[in-house]
């Protein structure tokens, strides 16, 4: 069975979600935007769990290859603090982790990686959050007042 071109495994979850934006002047192809980013990021994560599940390497392996471009597009890079930067590289050494692991055929060490990277993910977007950086589900960005009580949730461990 021949693999599809790894071009074509990234853009194929961008270009389904590309009629979302305009295109910019003189393009014919939108510009991945974050949520472009973010929608195929939760497709390709989605990807490395059920290949983690089926012990389908080749899966978790084109998935976290996904993943690790995905963070190199310049739509990724919203924020130049130091937190996020280390999320960001975090992020990125949890896919190449799990690319090794797939190589290696290690489905416990592929299992364990895609947990410390979801939580990665959940940590980055609650900094993210808190600092008003982007916008909680539901669009609004947090006044002061809301980021510091969502703050305190968050640090209590609670839900809202």
């Amino acid at each position: 069975m021949t693999r599809p071109p790894l071009a074509l495994i990234l853009i194929a979850p961008i270009a389904i979600t590309a009629g979302c934006s305009a295109p910019r002047e003189g393009s014919h192809d939108p510009e991945p935007d974050l949520t472009m980013v973010m929608k195929a990021k939760l497709r390709h994560s989605e990807g490395v769990l059920e290949g983690v599940v089926l012990q389908d390497f080749g899966k978790i392996r084109i998935n976290a290859t996904a993943l690790y471009e995905l963070s190199k597009l310049g739509a990724w890079k919203i924020d130049d603090a130091t937190a996020y930067v280390q999320y960001s590289e975090g992020f990125q050494k949890l896919t190449e982790q799990l690319v090794q692991h797939a190589d290696n055929r290690d489905a416990r060490e592929a299992a364990e990686t895609y947990g410390r990277m979801t939580t990665m993910c959940v940590n980055c977007h609650r900094y993210m959050h808190q600092q008003g950086l982007i916008p909680i589900p539901g669009g609004a960005m947090l006044k002061d007042a809301e980021r510091r009580r969502l703050s305190a949730f968050l640090r209590a461990g609670k839900a809202l």
